[in-house]
């Protein structure tokens, strides 16, 4: 028997598999104190600001919309796009990619992976949680901004 833990948002699934699934060469790993008491508290975020977590802190960061995607501020000088791999990677179609259980499935999760980037759960300044895309430059984009450029809504009536 094999067990296969998934982390979506704050909760945490865990598998009982009979066969071996496929799991990433680099799996995401985040590592946190709880003898500390956990999670620090979420830092106070002002209107259009967004705190993930990464590397045991609490990172801001803030976007900018650019060809109806969400990209971080860090991508852009002088209202310019800048050679980010959020901006440069958002202009590729991605090959489908399967989810490790039918159950969990978040198309836009599956997108960033597929690009190479890790999906992470950020929170807006109304701590909402939302899926973001982090490249290995550390440039963010949103999930389903991308998701959504390349899998147009359909309308149903």
């Amino acid at each position: 028997m094999k067990f296969v833990v998934f982390i979506f948002g704050l909760f945490v699934f865990a598998l009982q598999t009979q066969a071996a699934m496929p799991i990433r060469k680099n799996p995401i790993v985040y590592k946190v104190d709880f003898s500390k008491g956990g999670f620090p508290p979420v830092p106070a975020l002002s209107k259009g600001q967004y705190a993930v977590f990464i590397d045991d802190a609490y990172q801001v960061f803030t976007t900018q919309k650019h060809q109806n995607l969400e990209i971080s501020s860090s991508c852009f000088k002088g209202g310019q796009v800048l050679e980010c791999q959020a901006f440069q990677l958002s202009k590729i179609k991605p090959p489908p990619f399967e989810s490790p259980h039918e159950l969990m499935n978040n198309s836009a999760a599956l997108n960033c992976l597929a690009l190479g980037a890790k999906s992470l759960t950020v929170l807006d300044d109304q701590k909402r949680e939302l899926t973001f895309c982090r490249f290995p430059d550390k440039s963010l984009i949103s999930a389903w901004s991308l998701y959504y450029k390349h899998h147009p809504r359909q309308l149903v009536r």
